[in-house]
C-alpha cells in the first residue's frame, strides 16, 4: 500500500537505538496517522537493563502486553526488552507468552560484556523458566524471531531486521 512508503524509506530511522524499535513520536514525526495509533503499544522504546529492573514486574506494563498479544497485532521486543514479558500473567499467574518461541540479549552475551555476574538475573534465563521456548543465534549477530505476532530480537544489531519483518506485516 502507499501509505505505508514513507515507512520504508525511513527504516534506518524506525531501528535507532540500543534495543529500539520506534516508538509514538517517532512514527508521528514520519507522518504516521492516528490509524496507526496501537503501534505505540507494539513497539516500544527500550533500552538496556531498564526493562530488567521495572518492566519485568510492572503490573500495567504486564497487562498492556497481554492487551497487545491478544489483539493480535505485531507485538515486537528487542534485546533486554524480551525482560518485559515477564510481567505479563494470565488470570491463573501463568505467562500468555509460554511456548511462544522468543529470543532477547543472550546469557553468553552478558558474560561477553562482563555483565552477567553484576545482574540480579539474566534475560534468557527468567524467560526458560516461565515456558518460553529461547532461540539464540550468534552472540552480537542480527536475529530475530517470529512467533504468530510475537516479534523479538537478539541484540541491537537485530533492530533494523525485526523492524523489516514487522513492515512486511502492516503493508
Amino acid at each position: 500500500m502507499k501509505r505505508w512508503s514513507h515507512l520504508d524509506e525511513n527504516l534506518d530511522r524506525l531501528a535507532v537505538g540500543h534495543g529500539a524499535v520506534a516508538t509514538g513520536d517517532l512514527l508521528e514525526a514520519n507522518g504516521v496517522g492516528e490509524d496507526l495509533a496501537w503501534l505505540d503499544l507494539a513497539l516500544k522504546d527500550i533500552r538496556g537493563h531498564g526493562p530488567m529492573e521495572d518492566l519485568a514486574s510492572d503490573d500495567d506494563s504486564g497487562r498492556l502486553l497481554v492487551e497487545a498479544l491478544g489483539s493480535g497485532k505485531p507485538l515486537a521486543v528487542v534485546c533486554h526488552a524480551t525482560a518485559a514479558l515477564l510481567a505479563a500473567k494470565q488470570d491463573d499467574g501463568s505467562s500468555p507468552f509460554a511456548g511462544y518461541r522468543v529470543t532477547g540479549f543472550t546469557n553468553e552475551e552478558e558474560e561477553a560484556v562482563d555483565l552477567a555476574s553484576k545482574a540480579p538475573w539474566l534475560v534468557e534465563t527468567e524467560v526458560v523458566k516461565l515456558g518460553l521456548k529461547f532461540d539464540k543465534g550468534q552472540p552480537f549477530q542480527p536475529h530475530t524471531v517470529t512467533d504468530r505476532n510475537l516479534y523479538s530480537g537478539q541484540n541491537p544489531a537485530s533492530a533494523g531486521p525485526l523492524a523489516a519483518e514487522i513492515l512486511k506485516v502492516i503493508k
